[in-house]
């Protein structure tokens, strides 16, 4: 996660300077609609320049898309406080069904301490069993 918010960063400086040669672009585009319509420059001069402003623009949007896109993601995250210890409880107390019960509750917030729960669980039981057999053979 780290890692992503920090490439996202660097995204982040790069798209700020794309966004400043977009408004320099939709400024030159401007600059041309004025000398335009003050008549000093032709029609064909202004239809040429502008497309080619235009298409510059457009080279440069989806570095702006990403941008949007990528924060939006990073906002929509819920933020989730971590899972009480008392999760443990429950493999401890049922095993193999405690550490699937913990697993279904935890792993929206902490997947990988829900893991852990199920292994417990599963660990758990088998150390039981084991148990069992031994005092059971004797």
């Amino acid at each position: 996660m780290g890692r992503s918010r920090a490439v996202l960063g660097l995204k982040k400086g790069v798209v700020h300077v794309v966004e400043q040669q977009v408004d320099q672009l939709k400024e030159k585009i401007a600059e041309l609609t004025t000398l335009f319509s003050k008549g000093e420059i032709s029609r064909e001069s202004y239809i040429t320049a502008a497309k080619t402003l235009e298409k510059n623009i457009e080279e440069l949007k989806p570095e702006v898309k990403f941008r949007h896109e990528a924060t939006r993601e990073i906002r929509e995250q819920p933020v989730y406080a971590k899972p009480s210890a008392w999760w443990w409880l429950a493999p401890i107390l049922l095993g193999i069904f405690g550490g699937i019960m913990g697993y279904v509750g935890v792993k929206d917030r902490d997947p990988y301490m829900a893991s852990k729960l199920l292994w417990f669980g599963i660990i758990l039981t088998v150390v039981k069993v084991l148990l069992y057999y031994v005092i059971v053979s004797y």
